[in-house]
């Protein structure tokens, strides 16, 4: 670490480095672990990303789980859709600039035996640089415990996931613009659903994927074609209840403990059908079927497998898209395969 940058740390976090280790990062950032004098272990992201942005949605996120933190019960309404309850709109709060070292950690405290769920506190951020803190975790997203432990953990961690969707809103989107990697989501709010997913999300991440050269002129007409069949596939849609979305749900953005989830990182928060985090989860397996039987019996909606299927497709073409811009053509492929399912 060059000296200027520890010294500005130590400055910031009020405390001396004893020791420092890097971390693998995201596409855009530098990611190092800190041991401090005062004992803290600490993470820092620095270079470049929207780190107050990141800093302001772990706020927002904590926020959402102390509010929906009691789950819902709905009933199933028919279509490819279950009906949700009705819970009060979270207004993301307007985090600072800069969050002071003596924030209170946020712990997400379950009733009865459920275990905690941490976000974690963030100690700085500003427009190069977002310290927060560390969290313990099992390597391998919990793998490496037993596997009685490890399906408790998915299980807990599925449960988690549907209260985060129990939070609600009056229309889909966001009250901000919240980013992907380095992605820059266009969350302008919208009554209609599939009016969202086509013009907020599948058509401007087309467009930007054949003006990179990720995505072939022919692949673009038929993801074209396909979001003008929205409405046919997705028919249970206009009853849809917006949920809020982690959004960039994958094993690296879920730390677990033995028996437990431990933390969520890296949200990319917005309202939406809570079936896009799950088809992404289906894309980028990390869990097992626990996690989904955990989800099903805290959301009280289960889908049959036929409509979890469809979702699983549907949705999965925009972390397709993602994955198309930020890794290359390669993902061209799978993609070409789940839009020519339905053409």
């Amino acid at each position: 670490m060059r000296q200027a940058l520890r010294d500005r740390l130590e400055q910031i976090l009020g405390s001396s480095i004893t020791s420092s280790q890097p971390l693998a990062g995201g596409c855009l950032s530098s990611c190092v672990r800190l041991r401090l004098s005062d004992s803290r272990e600490v993470v820092v992201k620095f270079g470049t990303g929207h780190f107050l942005l990141e800093a302001r949605m772990l706020s927002d996120l904590k926020d959402a789980l102390l509010s929906c933190k009691g789950g819902y019960k709905g009933g199933y309404k028919g279509g490819y859709k279950a009906s949700y309850k009705t819970t009060p709109a979270i207004t993301p709060a307007i985090t600072p600039a800069i969050t002071p070292a003596t924030t209170p950690a946020t712990t997400i405290e379950d009733d009865g035996e459920h275990p905690s769920c941490y976000v974690p506190r963030v100690y700085h951020a500003d427009a190069d640089m977002l310290a927060m803190e560390w969290i313990e975790h099992e390597r391998g997203g919990g793998a490496s415990s037993s596997r009685v432990d490890y399906r408790k953990a998915c299980y807990e961690a599925g449960g988690k996931l549907a209260q985060l969707h129990a939070c609600s809103s009056d229309s889909f989107g966001y009250d901000y613009d919240t980013p992907l990697g380095e992605l820059l989501q266009d969350n302008r709010r919208c009554g209609d659903w599939l009016e969202f997913y086509r013009e907020r999300r599948l058509e401007p991440l087309g467009a930007k994927c054949l003006a990179a050269g990720e995505l072939d002129e022919g692949l673009h007409k038929s993801l074209l074609r396909f979001t003008e069949k929205l409405d046919s596939l997705l028919v249970g849609s206009p009853s849809l209840r917006p949920s809020l979305l982690h959004g960039d749900l994958w094993g690296g953005n879920m730390l677990f403990g033995k028996r437990t989830l431990r933390a969520l990182l890296d949200p990319a928060l917005y309202y939406g059908d809570g079936q896009v985090d799950l088809a992404m989860l289906r894309l980028f397996p990390c869990c097992d079927e626990s996690f989904f039987d955990g989800y099903r019996a805290t959301s009280g909606n289960p889908l049959d497998r036929a409509s979890e299927a469809l979702c699983q497709d549907v949705y999965g073409v925009y972390p397709l898209l993602v994955h198309c811009l930020f890794f290359g053509r390669r993902y061209q492929a799978p993609l070409a395969r789940v839009l020519h399912r339905y053409l």
